[in-house]
């Protein structure tokens, strides 16, 4: 996964807030177990943010540089949903950063 090894350039933090991160059928806590170890060790300091929540309906927040935020609702989506999601989001890092 080339995201991956990007991430830490192209992103300054990804923030995910569950409702469940304990329960192993949601496609969100089972992106975060697949990919958390991987991207922390190729990225040791890259703030990989995990939040559990009562109460919430599962999110991501992307950010870019100068403290430029995106918010994408989880719901609805699958595991390689949300992979497609953070390898886009990372993808138009560069051009996001650029433009500010």
């Amino acid at each position: 996964m080339s995201w991956q090894k990007s991430i830490g350039k192209a992103l300054r933090e990804i923030r995910f807030v569950v409702s469940n991160l304990s329960q192993s059928d949601s496609p969100s806590a089972q992106f975060i177990r697949k990919n958390y170890t991987p991207i922390k060790q190729e990225h040791p300091n890259f703030p990989f943010i995990v939040r559990e929540c009562q109460g919430v309906d599962d999110f991501v927040v992307f950010q870019y540089d100068f403290g430029v935020e995106r918010k994408q609702l989880l719901r609805g989506l699958g595991v390689q949903d949300i992979e497609q999601l953070v390898e886009k989001h990372v993808a138009q890092a560069k051009t996001i950063n650029s433009t500010l």
